[in-house]
């Protein structure tokens, strides 16, 4: 009697632990899947990242400007320019002098420009070191503008998602541009400008992809910020990068720039406009 009574309660417990590991199987199961697939286990988990989480370790909250996971980007860019000046002229209200670039100072209607830029990203705020040579100048015999070859910038991305990017910029130069000129009518002249400072917008899409070649564009637009030197410009690049490896990936484009300048310093005021149509390889990191 006493051994039936134990194999009874024996059976009682293999039966409650059966029951036990059905229960707990499917929540092992999960647990495990999440183990070998983490991103998509917390994503399932919580609804604020949805399907953002594996393809863009961006913030919870879309416009925080530090990432769930910051991500570091790069960006090396070198453009060969044709430059074409559109116009130049210069006036003195109180000398009554008046100069034209081309006619009067000998300047170069075309002259060829070199331009390196670096930019290094975090999460959505970016910073780019610009450098240009002209191999061709466009000043003339009798009059130079020199314009400065270092120029920094700022980047805040307020929408950045499968590649494309859309924000705000600032850029400024180190030195100031100055403006010189030696007719024997006219005398001689040196001109010192006010530093510009623009604020712009940017746009641009750079998807990546593993497998397949990608369009890559890019549209950028600087405005004046401070008086004194007012500086306008609009620059669009259109090309295509190759698919994407654990390197980065790099790309060619082709493009044009549109810049106005206008200086009124001491009632002196020069007023100066130039084109460029342009090639440029691009490397992203």
């Amino acid at each position: 009697m006493l051994y039936k009574s134990k194999l009874f309660f024996l059976s009682i417990k293999s039966v409650l632990l059966f029951l036990i590991l059905l229960t707990v199987e499917p929540s092992h199961a999960q647990l495990w899947s999440g183990m070998s697939d983490p991103l998509g286990y917390v994503s399932t988990h919580l609804p604020q990242m949805g399907n953002k989480a594996p393809s863009d370790l961006g913030s919870l909250w879309g416009w925080s400007p530090f990432s769930f996971a910051p991500s570091f980007r790069g960006e090396l860019k070198a453009s060969a320019m044709l430059v074409s000046l559109e116009r130049g002229k210069f006036s003195n209200a109180n000398s009554g002098v008046s100069l034209d670039f081309i006619k009067d100072l000998a300047f170069e209607k075309q002259g060829f420009l070199v331009e390196t830029m670096a930019r290094t990203q975090l999460s959505r705020f970016a910073l780019r070191l610009h450098y240009e040579a002209y191999t061709k100048n466009l000043s003339g015999t009798r009059g130079s503008l020199q314009w400065p070859q270092w120029r920094v910038g700022g980047d805040l991305d307020l929408m950045d998602s499968g590649g494309l990017r859309f924000g705000l910029n600032i850029d400024s130069v180190w030195t100031q541009p100055t403006f010189s000129y030696s007719l024997p009518i006219a005398g001689n002249d040196l001109i010192v400008w006010p530093r510009p400072v623009t604020v712009g917008f940017h746009a641009s899409y750079n998807p990546s992809d593993f497998e397949s070649i990608t369009p890559s564009v890019e549209i950028r637009y600087r405005h004046p910020a401070v008086t004194g030197s007012l500086v306008k410009e609009l620059e669009i690049a259109i090309g295509a990068k190759t698919p994407r490896s654990s390197r980065g990936t790099s790309g060619l484009r082709a493009g044009w720039r549109y810049t106005s300048m206008e200086y009124d310093v001491a009632d002196r005021f020069i007023d100066v406009t130039w084109s460029s149509f342009f090639a440029e390889y691009v490397c992203f990191f």
